[in-house]
């Protein structure tokens, strides 16, 4: 080898898998660590091999090939298949970056002395600061201060952020990274899309009822291990679980029910196709002939829907779809164990199956399956699901099953989305739910209490670009300055990293121009798709659906009902059902997705409930006629109902400025072509939020992606005093402190994305914002 140029550099290049071999930097103090827990990758998932010829200035030339750039997937309960689906399209866009960087890697930051096996020990360049200074970005003095970041929004993500960060600082000696959180709303809406609407009474005509509110947005929570770190957060917040009763207290979990159960069955209304029955689906359709209760077959010259089909709950169909989908093939990956389901997976399908409950489907079962709200799979609304590379059973009608128990448009995506959602909820019948007394904005209020720094409210982020910080004698180091709508031309405020965890379509609306983000990011920022909903809450003078209507019915124990009008799903509370009703109660009346909630949305006004009247009378109408068998049964309730009202809100998320849309629901290839993009820092812009983890629409996606993207971050920024330290103690290397009984919720990275995935996307990224920094 000839000599080199006074430049760190990292050359890569592709080697056969049978080449590698297992070492460490020489200087590595643990070089003859054990690594036979390293394993042979398994086949059919994609995976690369590297190896590294090290270049170290001045006059020595080490070359060490490590283990695999890529930790194996690990089959299995540790991982779930959506988790492994992303640690693999993570893997796959490192190995696409280091692909495209054929000149060598120059100028990463430092690594953690020989800590890593699958990265070398990287040591600052000598030039980096030639470097810093023939880029053309403005320079701004700034007094020696400790590292402080900004966070964009103090959504659930961003307050986990703040509180992650104190925890750290609070934990590590040497570590003292400050923050300052920027949101666009005032401080009622702390939480972002946590936000519960309380009703304000109006004495004597509209008085106090013992729960005044509904949740606009998320509002219940399944003990699963997925969740597992959302319930570690409860727990650290104090948050007690435990049966419902009278006296208990805001901020407490209490049961969810999913269902109206009385006796053993279910007892709700469905209503569909001008008919309303009250029970389970099942048994209605039990008792019905050809088991059509609503007469969906009554044109006989339409395709019918077959008569096992209608038997059947909808959920009950997709359920069995995704155990069997394709006789002796993909289906049963759910009763597969690790590899072998995976293996399943990827089988081609058998389309030529006679049963008529199984896929492909004719157009007429497909608009029933549509149409329905359902109770079957326990992801209740379901999570927008995420579509990958397509898989081989995609091909297996894949529109047709997958628009089941959910709003019209919802499934239009690929099938084994539906077989993954499965997979990674449908642990088994008896996981429970939760909610919030006082609504699931309590616990951002909880987490707000408990920051030492508290958010700035009614500052609208307005433009984010990198800056040089300087203080001479001290080197030139990267910096974001961040601008607030309305600031002054001479305010200033630079920050050695952001984190914004807004939604895309708010972040696009910040100028980032001079962030350099890359042309895949802002592709990505402008592509990926979020879902409609709505939500209409209505105070009523009394649970009149707790008492008994006409025709004899009455809701006692929460559930749904379900219906193909406008108003699509109501939502029995579980929180009042101790309550006299008698008394004044809230029922969350209308909740919509997709195409139904694009509707019901042009009803509603940003200053609900004024200029709502046709919203009202729809909204009173389609509830008499929910509950109703009768039109004269239907003209009783719609006057009690008509009469007991007293106020309303409704909510288009969609409509919300500081949000547009309600959650992440990606298309067909987004989840594996573009999502890697957001989740892979922009050098000191990163991304976090649910829509940069697997778990969209779910608290545990936010606050696990925050761990991720401060870990990233961080190792990017080895020169912040006590980084790495941090670093250690986040992934485990360094042991939990024992000072108290509680499992910190801030420690442990995410299940999908392995350590030293984390910090290849850390190191990249730095190294891409210096190219982009050195193109402008």
């Amino acid at each position: 080898m000839s000599k080199i140029a006074p430049t760190l550099s990292l050359q890569i290049k592709r080697e056969k898998p049978s080449a590698r071999r297992k070492c460490l930097p020489v200087d590595d103090p643990r070089k003859t660590q054990d690594l036979s827990d390293i394993q042979p990758l398994p086949p059919k998932v994609f995976y690369s091999h590297y190896s590294w010829r090290f270049l170290r200035h001045p006059d020595n030339t080490i070359q060490t090939t490590p283990p695999l750039m890529s930790t194996q997937l690990r089959w299995g309960h540790s991982l779930t298949i959506r988790q492994q689906y992303a640690l693999a399209a993570a893997e796959q866009e490192i190995a696409r970056v280091i692909d495209n960087e054929r000149v060598p890697l120059d100028n990463l930051p430092p690594g953690l002395g020989g800590g890593l096996r699958e990265l070398p020990d990287i040591a600052p360049s000598n030039d980096i600061q030639e470097s810093l200074k023939n880029l053309s970005l403005e320079r701004i003095q700034r007094p020696p201060t400790p590292p402080k970041v900004a966070i964009v929004g103090a959504g659930v993500s961003g307050l986990f952020l703040g509180m992650m960060l104190d925890y750290l600082n609070d934990h590590i000696p040497e570590f003292n990274v400050g923050y300052e959180i920027f949101e666009a709303n005032d401080a009622s809406r702390v939480g972002g899309r946590m936000f519960t609407y309380n009703f304000k009474p109006h004495p004597p005509h509209n008085p106090q009822g013992p729960h005044d509110y509904y949740d606009v947005g998320a509002m219940r929570f399944p003990h699963n291990p997925i969740m597992q770190r959302v319930f570690e957060l409860f727990d650290w917040l104090d948050m007690p679980m435990g049966p419902l009763e009278k006296d208990s207290k805001n901020g407490s979990l209490v049961p969810y029910s999913m269902t109206n159960l009385t006796g053993k069955d279910q007892n709700e209304p469905f209503r569909y196709n001008d008919l309303t029955k009250w029970g389970s689906y099942v048994n209605i359709a039990a008792a019905a002939r050809g088991n059509d209760a609503f007469e969906f077959n009554e044109d006989r010259k339409d395709p019918l829907i077959p008569s096992a089909v209608l038997a059947m709950s909808p959920s009950k169909v997709v359920d069995d779809a995704v155990e069997d989908p394709a006789p002796g093939s993909a289906g049963r990956c759910r009763n597969m164990e690790g590899q072998r389901g995976w293996e399943l997976l990827n089988e081609p399908p058998n389309t030529t199956t006679p049963d008529p409950t199984r896929p492909p489907f004719n157009t007429s079962t497909i608009n029933f399956l549509e149409s329905h709200e359902w109770v079957g799979i326990p992801v209740i609304p379901p999570v927008p699901t995420t579509t990958l590379t397509p898989l081989p059973l995609a091909k297996v009608a894949t529109t047709s099953l997958t628009k089941m128990h959910s709003g019209t448009d919802w499934y239009d995506q690929a099938f084994s989305e539906t077989v993954l959602e499965s997979l990674d909820f449908d642990y088994d019948k008896s996981t429970k739910w939760w909610c919030i007394m006082g609504g699931s904005q309590q616990l951002p209020m909880l987490m707000e209490k408990r920051l030492k720094t508290k958010p700035i409210y009614s500052s609208r982020v307005s433009a984010l670009r990198n800056v040089l910080k300087f203080n001479p004698p001290n080197p030139l180091t990267f910096g974001v300055e961040v601008s607030l709508q309305g600031d002054e031309t001479s305010k200033r405020r630079v920050y050695d990293g952001v984190f914004n965890t807004t939604t895309l379509g708010c972040l696009r609306r910040i100028d980032t121009t001079e962030c350099y983000l890359p042309n895949s990011t802002k592709t990505a920022l402008r592509v990926l798709a979020y879902g409609e909903s709505c939500k209409v809450g209505i105070k009523f003078s009394s649970g009149w659906w707790r008492q008994t209507m006409p025709g004899g019915h009455r809701v006692e124990k929460g559930g749904l009902g379900h219906s193909d009008l406008h108003i699509r799903t109501v939502v029995y509370p579980s929180y009042n059902v101790l309550d006299d009703p008698s008394q004044p109660s809230v029922l969350l009346v209308s909740y919509t997705w997709q195409q139904d909630a694009e509707r019901i949305g042009a009803l509603i006004s940003r200053s609900s409930p004024a200029g709502e009247d046709e919203l009202k009378a729809l909204l009173l109408r389609e509830l008499a006629r929910l509950h109703t068998t009768t039109r004269e049964d239907e003209d009783k309730l719609f006057a009690t109902i008509s009469a007991s009202y007293l106020d309303h809100y409704a909510h288009n998320w969609s409509d919300d400025a500081t949000t547009a849309g309600a959650f992440a629901f990606f298309r067909a290839q987004q989840f594996s072509t573009l999502w890697p993009k957001v989740v892979q820092p922009a050098g000191n812009l990163v991304m976090i939020g649910e829509a940069s983890s697997p778990h969209h629409a779910w608290v545990v996606g936010a606050i696990e992606s925050a761990v991720a993207g401060l870990y990233s971050w961080l190792y990017s920024r080895m020169d912040l005093p006590g980084a790495k330290e941090a670093v250690w103690l986040i992934d485990g290397t360094t042991p939990v402190p024992r000072d108290s009984h509680k499992h910190p919720p801030f420690l442990g990275l995410p299940s999908y994305l392995p350590k030293n995935h984390a910090r290849w996307m850390g190191l990249i990224s730095a190294l891409r914002t210096e190219r982009a920094a050195k193109r402008e």
